[in-house]
């Protein structure tokens, strides 16, 4: 049985299915990376400065799709929301403030 059989049939737990999402989500990278540069939101990041997962120059590679972006990275790995729960939602209570969201 493929990832997406497993997905669709939820014979797969949550941590699991994000798992096998990944190459979805990979696979829609470009797509997500054009739109970023054709639309050019308001963008808040929110990265972990140690995460294993994902390196720091893909955090400021928003930047070069979206230049208005605001990137803040923070003192945590891959959960710096959960790590930083104060620092995380100072940070989202602003971004939503200036751009009266």
């Amino acid at each position: 049985m493929g990832s997406r059989a497993l997905i669709d049939a939820g014979a797969a737990s949550d941590p699991i299915r994000s798992v096998l999402q990944l190459q979805t989500n990979v696979a829609a990278y470009p797509f997500s990376q054009e739109w970023l540069k054709r639309h050019h939101p308001s963008l808040l990041v929110l990265w972990g400065k140690y995460d294993p997962s994902f390196a720091l120059p893909e955090a400021e590679a928003y930047q070069r799709d979206v230049p208005d972006a605001e990137i803040h990275i923070l003192d945590a790995g891959h959960f710096a929301l959960d790590e930083k729960v104060d620092e995380a939602a100072a940070l989202i209570h602003g971004f939503l403030a200036k751009h009266k969201i």
